[in-house]
Formats: structure tokens, sequence, C-alpha cells
């Protein structure tokens, strides 16, 4: 039996930088003349979101550059815990990993906004639910987006429902009586989908999301 085992192949860089200080996140926004608006929050979400789609690859790689700053980086325990990396790691040091990462991973279905709310001057909440892979639970979590004055994205902080993200990327998950929860052969999505070797995990969603995907063999 396995539980949350990943296997070796990673569709994400092997270096894991130290976590950011707080200083990164935590800044004196007093002195700021350019707050976020809530449209202004709700454009980088649904820039975020096209990124993730990624329809057209060559539209997307071009918003993406544009939207995040050069020094952006990922954190989420969500993934780390998965990829078997550890807790409170950032979980993509920069914003070329990052990219090559993003763009390289089959897109989510049914990317539902749920809530999106500004945390200060320049801090953005983002509450959302995706399908992925077998889509036999449905994923739900949070994006902190922390931007520059220029709107850029800095890094984003993500969190999700892992359980069911494994469940929809072909993990065994045991609950404490070794009980397997979800039911793939009962979800009429999963009859193409329920081989989910080579779907890797993302962030952000979310994060995302959602910005990480993870290559499982």
């Amino acid at each position: 039996m396995r539980l949350f085992a990943v296997a070796a192949s990673l569709g994400l860089a092997s270096t894991v930088a130290a976590v950011p200080e707080l200083t990164r996140v935590r800044r004196d926004n007093s002195s700021s003349t350019t707050c976020l608006s809530h449209n202004d929050a709700e454009s980088i979400v649904g820039n975020f979101t096209s990124i993730m789609m990624h329809a057209d690859v060559n539209a997307a790689n071009e918003t993406v550059q544009a939207l995040l700053a050069d020094t952006y980086f990922e954190t989420s325990d969500s993934i780390n815990l998965l990829a078997g990396f550890p807790a409170g790691s950032t979980t993509f040091p920069n914003k070329a990993d990052y990219i090559a990462s993003i763009l390289a991973a089959p897109p989510p279905n049914n990317v539902t906004t749920l809530k999106i709310m500004i945390a200060d001057c320049t801090h953005i909440l983002w509450y959302w639910r995706m399908q992925i892979g077998a889509q036999v639970e449905p994923v739900q979590g949070f994006n902190l987006m922390e931007t520059d004055e220029n709107h850029k994205l800095l890094g984003q902080y993500l969190e999700f429902n892992s359980i069911a993200w494994g469940v929809d990327t072909g993990f065994t998950v045991l609950d404490r009586t070794g009980q397997r929860i979800g039911n793939a052969s009962a979800n009429p999505h999963a009859s193409a989908a329920s081989d989910t070797s080579s779907i890797p995990i993302i962030s952000v969603l979310l994060t995302g999301l959602l910005g990480l995907w993870i290559t499982c063999s």
C-alpha cells in the first residue's frame, strides 16, 4: 500500500530554497499610493486562471511573463508534502521554473472562483474550486497573492485539499480504518482519466492551482 507516495519523476525544479523571510510579505503599506481595487484583483485572478488553462500556450506565456515579477516565488505545503519536500520550504524559488511547469501541465477543469478578497493594499485572497484528473472529488483551496506597486505577482502562498487531489491523480488514499477514500470507477469522468500516471500536480491552482504540477509515475 502507498499513502501519498510520489514517484521519482517530478515535473518541478529539484532545488528547494529556504522559506522567504517574512519581510518579503509584511511590508509597510502606509506609503502606498496604488492600492489594489476589487477590479484589479478580479483582473489578476482572471489572468492567472487563463495561464492555468493555457488554451493558447504562446498567449499564456506572454500573459505569465507580464504578470509575474522577476523575483516570483511560490510556497505550498499541500504540494510539498505530496512531492516529498520539507514542510515550509519554497516550492518554486524562481519565475522560470514556475512558468515552465505551469505551461507544460494539463489544464484543470471547471475552475470556479468562490471568493476574491483584498487583504490590504497589496494582497489578494482567492478561494477557488476545480476538477483535475479523474474528477472523483472536487478540489478547493486558497491562493494568497502578493503584488507589487505595478500589480505584478511577487509570490503566492497556496493550500488546498491534497487528499482530493491525490484521489483524483491516482494516489491510493486510506482512511484511519484502512478503507480507500474515493472511488474512481463510480465517476463517469473517470473511465478515460483513471490512469493518471502522467498527470502532474499544480497551485495555483491555484494555485492554483495553483501553480505547481507534480508528475507521478
